[in-house]
């Protein structure tokens, strides 16, 4: 049977060179998108490579600090500023810093004499701490060993019963003395009733 005279339509034209262009069209687009897919995926695993010779790391994480690291770091950062301040403060080998001790109090407090004090410039333990009262010819004198406090040595509070005081006005003066540092405080008074 023949057929004679078909219109042909809109929708009815033949699709083959469409329906190809379509498909290479997906055929790039799906490349492309793939082709994006290993870029990105192949540079996160180059960051995350664990270089030759290191066994038991499966991967490094690049990300920002968490707080325990960033403490961690922080700390770590004072104790080296702490470290580089003790080093430049460190006289030449077989001398001894300069230093003034500094009387915090000194004082007439329920029937003893107090005095309190710290040598700024020295961060050490062990030195000795000297307290010397003095009238005229008498002299108390008492020692303790300095501490580490903050950024200073701490000098103890030294406490003296009245019983080892006439009356009177005292002259307090303390002395520090370590391998490292010695030197006198300005003096202090006391009266003593």
């Amino acid at each position: 049977m023949v057929v004679k005279n078909v219109k042909r339509t809109k929708f009815s034209r033949p699709r083959g060179k469409k329906a190809i262009f379509i498909i290479c069209l997906a055929v790039l687009l799906v490349g492309i998108g793939a082709g994006a897919y290993y870029v990105q995926h192949r540079g996160d695993k180059a960051a995350n490579a664990v270089p030759e010779g290191i066994s038991g790391v499966s991967k490094i994480d690049m990300g920002p600090p968490t707080d325990e690291e960033q403490n961690a770091g922080d700390k770590r950062k004072d104790e080296i500023i702490k470290e580089q301040e003790a080093q430049q403060n460190q006289p030449p080998a077989g001398t001894q810093k300069q230093v003034t001790p500094i009387i915090t109090t000194v004082g007439f407090y329920d029937n003893n004499v107090e005095v309190s004090s710290y040598v700024p410039g020295v961060f050490e333990d062990g030195g000795t701490c000297t307290v010397t009262l003095t009238k005229g010819s008498q002299q108390v004198q008492k020692q303790g060993s300095g501490t580490k406090n903050v950024s200073t040595t701490q000098c103890p509070n030294t406490v003296i019963p009245r019983a080892e005081f006439s009356t009177g006005t005292w002259t307090a003066v303390v002395s520090y003395s370590s391998a490292t540092a010695k030197g006198n405080s300005a003096p202090g008074s006391v009266e003593v009733p």
